[in-house]
């Protein structure tokens, strides 16, 4: 049981404890009982319980990002929760001694003792249920397991790709025509460009790299070989040899980090 999937106990209010005091006992003078049920609930009500947890902080992206939310949601449980436990088990105390001081007095029906010390019980559950947030705190965790799962799968889709435009550069500078770019590196440089854009960090890092590598834009400024003279036709199979050679060095960077 942990205090966010508690519902609040009826015992714990303020307007249940006027109700069911009872006229005997409202002689037997002030408690202070309603006092701190009205202070246990504000408490309660101030308490954003999905603060505590990983889905609390929107969408997290690396495990970077999840650290900081946890870190958050412990200092959230400290300056929210303890309090709000710490006023539960005072009135766990309070309640306790009224329901003594009841039990001892015999103009005080039975059923006022029996519901000053259900007021006890009920905040002794709170308190308990207060006492440890492992649950609460365990969904910072799933979400690192699940974003790991996430990465690892975006991983093994940008691999295969890797190694094709390694192969294709490679052939592209053997043959480095237009056919040969539109064949051997245009699909895989787009690929590569699409697959480091899904994720944050890895757009932060090679996202303006690839966008300038997208296989597309080179390619839109290659004309056909047929058309062109031979020096002109020299010239471009030099840039596309140039181009492919520039590739092939963020590769490289590309493939260390994705190995």
């Amino acid at each position: 049981m942990t205090p966010n999937t508690l519902d609040y106990p009826a015992e714990l209010l303020a307007a249940n404890w006027d109700r069911n005091k009872g006229t005997i006992a409202k002689m037997a003078g002030e408690t202070g009982i309603g006092a701190a049920l009205k202070k246990l609930k504000d408490l309660h009500t101030g308490i954003d319980w999905t603060k505590l947890t990983a889905g609390g902080y929107g969408k997290l992206h690396n495990e970077a990002e999840v650290d900081e939310a946890e870190k958050k949601a412990k200092a959230y449980y400290a300056s929210k929760v303890m309090p709000y436990a710490a006023a539960a088990r005072g009135v766990r105390a309070l309640a306790g001694d009224v329901a003594k001081k009841f039990a001892a007095n015999k103009l005080i029906p039975k059923q006022s003792t029996a519901y000053v010390t259900s007021i006890a019980q009920a905040a002794d559950i709170v308190a308990v249920a207060c006492r440890s947030l492992d649950e609460e705190f365990k969904t910072f965790e799933a979400y690192r397991d699940k974003l790991r799962q996430q990465i690892e799968g975006q991983k093994k889709l940008i691999r295969p790709n890797i190694d094709k435009l390694k192969t294709g550069l490679a052939a592209c500078i053997k043959d480095p025509i237009k056919a040969s770019w539109s064949t051997h590196v245009k699909q895989q440089c787009r690929s590569i460009n699409n697959g480091v854009q899904v994720n944050p960090e890895w757009k932060q890092r090679f996202g303006a790299v690839w966008v300038k590598y997208d296989g597309e834009t080179f390619f839109g400024k290659l004309k056909d070989e047929a058309k062109l003279e031979d020096k002109a036709k020299k010239k471009q199979a030099e840039e596309v040899v140039a181009m492919c050679k520039e590739i092939q060095a963020a590769l490289r960077d590309l493939e260390g980090y994705f190995k």
